[in-house]
């Protein structure tokens, strides 16, 4: 009994319940000599049987190497939570790295490119402006020029400009309040 209760406290496996276990039906077995199947009636729970004095040293021991267990677990535990947290920031610095590089990239690549649209825009605008020019604009003048021309050369031009000329004298000579916009209405 005393062999098996040392070997446990020496050997405390990671289970402290395990442990706890074990030990209590040791402990059990030690007061009642007839085992598991005694005929002596009903048995206490644990937590009602009083403690035995060599069983008080040994909880004490199962505590404090439970105790050294619990400190190592959460020391454990808060390198691991350490070590993340250090992963998590150097990631969110390559990131931020990443973005960055990106960003210098997107930046000056999308001025680049607009420099240049506007650019095309401009040529493009040149370019059906100078179309507009060559196939209406002097298509027109050049018919406008002709008709000009013509009327002058016939006299028609000059004695329409003077049968204009003398019907808006003849009416800023009627209208009292003068012509608004130089349209005359009869």
């Amino acid at each position: 009994d005393g062999d098996l209760r040392s070997s446990l406290s020496a050997n405390s496996p990671p289970n402290s319940q395990a442990v706890s276990h074990v030990a209590s039906y040791v402990s059990h077995a030690s007061q009642h000599p007839s085992g598991a199947g005694s005929s002596c009636g009903r048995r206490r729970p644990h937590s009602a049987q009083p403690a035995p004095v060599g069983d008080t040293h040994r909880r004490e021991l199962l505590r404090e190497q439970q105790q050294v267990m619990q400190e190592r677990t959460m020391r454990r535990l808060r390198q691991r939570q350490a070590e993340k947290a250090g992963k998590a920031e150097r990631e969110f610095e390559d990131r931020i790295k990443d973005i960055d590089t990106q960003e210098a990239t997107l930046v000056s690549g999308v001025g680049m490119f607009l420099g240049v649209r506007a650019a095309d825009i401009k040529r493009k605008q040149a370019t059906l402006h100078r179309a507009w020019e060559a196939n209406i604009f002097n298509e027109i003048t050049k018919q406008i020029e002709e008709e000009v021309q013509r009327r002058s050369e016939t006299g028609e031009m000059g004695e329409r400009w003077r049968t204009a000329k003398d019907q808006y004298i003849d009416a800023v000579g009627r209208k009292e309040g003068g012509l608004f916009r130089d349209i005359i209405i009869e």
